[in-house]
């Protein structure tokens, strides 16, 4: 018998697709704000922006998070998502409050986290992966 391709819940699923978006719009920051940094100042706005809609994105992978530990018992990855709309909101203000390198460090932080999130996430639905 061949064997059988594990069947991944609809919250793992939505999880890792938001976690994606999640680094995606993490590594667009990354590059937004080394233009910003290097005199581009008409995008700084562009980096607001995405930076909130990063920070949303974040919550409601937080949410698919949640969803998925309650079936799979898995506590750290939504602890781990957690952690992203906590760094996202001490972003926008530490832009706000114009701390420019406390940002671009705790930026660098949050674009690791979002990977890690996703590799996290890509992990937490197959009950094989626990054994290897």
């Amino acid at each position: 018998m061949p064997p059988t391709k594990p069947v991944v819940s609809p919250a793992v699923r939505n999880l890792r697709a938001a976690a994606l978006v999640v680094s995606i719009l993490a590594l667009a920051q990354a590059a937004l704000g080394g233009t910003v940094l290097s005199g581009g100042g008409g995008i700084r706005d562009i980096h607001g922006y995405i930076g909130y809609a990063t920070f949303v994105i974040a919550l409601i992978a937080t949410f698919f998070a949640w969803k998925a530990s309650q079936s799979s018992g898995n506590k750290g990855t939504l602890y781990h998502a957690i952690s992203l709309p906590v760094l996202a909101l001490v972003q926008i203000g530490l832009a706000e409050m114009d701390l420019k390198w406390v940002h671009v460090i705790i930026g660098a932080v949050f674009l690791i986290a979002a990977f890690g999130l996703y590799a996290m996430a890509d992990r937490s639905g197959n009950p094989d992966s626990e054994a290897a």
